[in-house]
């Protein structure tokens, strides 16, 4: 979800706790298939599936990242004209 300053992970409320540690899975559940059917995912170009991919990683680990570009580039340690080409409203509408 795209909110004031960041992009937060929106299937966090959904993380399950580990009851012995009291603490969030270290992994999410998906299906390859349902990615794969999704005419959203299917209409973007190699390059957002990757972007996407990294921001929703980076949502289930640390919470949120950046919302803007150039912010986002230096959080991932990547090209601002890298991040910026490619994070498009397809990239966006996973969030």
């Amino acid at each position: 979800m795209v909110s004031g300053q960041n992009i937060r992970n929106t299937a966090g409320r959904f993380m399950s706790l580990n009851a012995q540690r009291g603490r969030p899975a270290p992994a999410f559940q998906e299906y390859a298939s349902d990615m794969l059917a999704n005419s959203r995912y299917k209409t973007m170009l190699l390059a957002e599936r990757g972007l996407m991919d990294t921001m929703r990683r980076e949502c289930w680990v640390n919470g949120s990242i950046p919302k803007e570009p150039r912010e986002l580039a230096a959080y991932l340690g990547k090209l601002f004209e890298e991040i910026n080409s490619n994070l498009s409203v397809k990239v966006l509408n996973f969030f």
